[in-house]
């Protein structure tokens, strides 16, 4: 059994939630260890990512669960990057070019079509309002852009595109300390524009803005390699379909996560990330994620 036009009207506002949260770009913010340490103006990066997610249970706002529903999502992501200085201040402009996957797909026991495509562009920059380098501090402010020109078909559950604006804010801090280690601490606040093509009925969805949480501890086996227990809790985010007489559907979660990474060579960086959801409402609950990211300095 399939989704179709006939049964629409009863899943859409749990669709609502599958669109908001499902697709398989990061639709949260989120930041490996050591994202905002700068570095020198003239500086150019390449970084490219897999990201593997198993969803193997899907949970209401209330936190109850439907039963017979999952969902695998795999995404590759090229982000070129170039530092800059502006006035003095350190930037560094960058773009993420997304393609992914969402398959084998069930909710409630029927079936959710497969979805492959171009995700929807994202533009950024950090400007580090800190940047000290020989006592390891940073402070950076990133604002976001997501481009709505992803893969996107109205008549489907799942869609790697949003067709919507979406923008963000995110401040980040880090600091070394004790010789050994370090802290990341970032927070951020995501605002949506409308769909206004969401289902077969062309109803619009409409989004409050969300908010993100992450923090990372960092603890250097050697200079090259360093291991790293990290946490993620989003929460907001409440959406509505047709209008605000709709009752509001959210996707808030909390995340564990176990992150390494290695410099093979000085301009050569592996990171590896372990990465499970151990709280959620409304979505489908990430049972086990694998990242993997490798990043060339040039």
């Amino acid at each position: 059994m399939r989704f179709g036009y006939r049964r629409w009207p009863l899943v859409v506002s749990v669709l609502a939630v599958l669109s908001a949260v499902t697709t398989p770009p990061a639709q949260a913010v989120d930041v490996d260890p050591g994202e905002y340490e700068a570095a020198p103006p003239g500086t150019s990066l390449l970084i490219g990512y897999g990201l593997f997610n198993w969803n193997e249970r899907f949970v209401t706002r209330s936190g109850s669960s439907v039963s017979d529903s999952h969902l695998n999502t795999q995404t590759g992501i090229l982000r070129p990057v170039h530092f800059v200085d502006i006035f003095g201040i350190t930037a560094d402009p960058q773009f993420f070019l997304v393609y992914g996957f969402a398959n084998n797909g069930k909710l409630g026991g029927a079936d959710l079509d497969d979805a492959h495509g171009f995700g929807d562009v994202l533009l950024a920059s950090t400007f580090w309002i800190i940047n000290d380098q020989e006592d390891k501090r940073w402070f950076g402010i990133t604002p976001f852009l997501w481009l709505p020109v992803g893969e996107y078909d109205r008549g489907q559950v799942l869609n790697i595109g949003e067709n919507r604006w979406r923008g963000a804010i995110q401040l980040g801090y880090v600091e070394h300390f004790a010789e050994k280690w370090a802290a990341d601490f970032y927070f951020d606040a995501t605002i949506y524009g409308d769909n206004d093509s969401f289902g077969p009925g062309r109803e619009t969805l409409k989004q409050d803005p969300s908010y993100q949480f992450q923090t990372w501890l960092r603890y250097y086996i050697t200079p090259e390699w360093n291991v790293a227990p990290g946490y993620s809790g989003t929460w907001g985010g409440y959406t509505r379909i047709r209008g605000e007489s709709d009752p509001k559907l959210s996707a808030e979660a909390q995340s564990l996560r176990l992150a390494t990474q290695y410099w093979f060579t000085p301009d050569l960086q592996m990171e590896t990330q372990v990465r499970t959801d151990v709280w959620r409402e409304g979505g489908f609950q990430n049972t086990f994620g694998l990242n993997f990211r490798l990043m060339k300095v040039f």
